[in-house]
């Protein structure tokens, strides 16, 4: 039962990250200036270009605010 858990608190988990951070990537585009939605929005690149890790600071948000609130649905 516990493997079910993870499998669901995984799917949900990506799910929400993806689309809280689509969502702020599109508020931070309406709402802050160039300037400050360059640095925000931009892709950065580590690793080899077959083999790279590509993230942008809207994503790693959405991730960290997915995260939490998974984490605190499941446990009640």
């Amino acid at each position: 039962m516990r493997g079910i858990r993870s499998v669901i608190f995984v799917v949900i988990f990506f799910i929400l990250a993806g689309l809280i951070g689509y969502g702020l990537e599109k508020v931070v585009v309406a709402i802050l200036p160039s300037d400050a939605v360059g640095s925000l929005v931009r892709v950065f690149d580590i690793g080899v270009h077959a083999l790279s890790f590509n993230f942008n600071v809207c994503g790693i948000i959405g991730l960290i605010l997915s995260y939490l609130i998974v984490s605190y649905l499941m446990k009640k």
